[in-house]
């Protein structure tokens, strides 16, 4: 993956921010479902990193394999920013949920995987926002969706 350069430079941060955090997600729920499938114990292991239940890791691993894929297959950015939005919202959400609630929706949410949702929900959330800021603005300035002859899908007319 390149950075596109008829995309605004906060959208370019979003896609490596979101490629990172991807694989970083995939990482920690497949290394959580590991941990637990081996019975392996360690104690910096069990109380914070690879925590995580199974339904919990399935959810890292899901958003971290959206993420990669959509990057990799080079979505357009609004849909790079759309993304971001809709994991900020979820991830703000059950950073919410986490606090509100003892073990929502049978999720194990203690002060290490809150403490997790609450960086990356808002994080995420924030880059989204801007992202969506920018690429107005750089329609606004340059008439254009992103790419010459670009529609407002993303999509190169003929």
């Amino acid at each position: 993956m390149t950075p596109d350069p008829e995309r605004p430079h906060v959208v370019r941060l979003l896609e490596w921010y979101l490629l990172a955090l991807g694989i970083l997600l995939i990482a920690q729920g497949a290394g959580s479902i590991v941990r637990r499938a081996i019975a392996y114990s360690g104690p910096w292991l069990v109380n914070g990193l690879l925590n995580a239940d199974p339904l919990h890791a399935a959810i890292h691993i899901a958003w971290g394999s959206v993420m990669v894929g959509t990057i990799l297959l080079r979505g357009n950015a609004r849909q790079v920013t759309g993304l971001a939005l809709v994991f900020g919202v979820f991830y703000v959400g059950l950073a919410v949920l986490g606090i509100a609630m003892y073990h929502p929706f049978g999720l194990q949410l203690n002060l290490f995987e809150n403490a997790f949702h609450w960086t990356v929900g808002p994080t995420t959330l924030g880059l989204g926002l801007t992202a969506a800021r920018s690429i107005r603005y750089f329609q606004t300035v340059t008439g254009r969706w992103g790419r010459p002859g670009a529609s407002p899908s993303g999509r190169v007319s003929e």
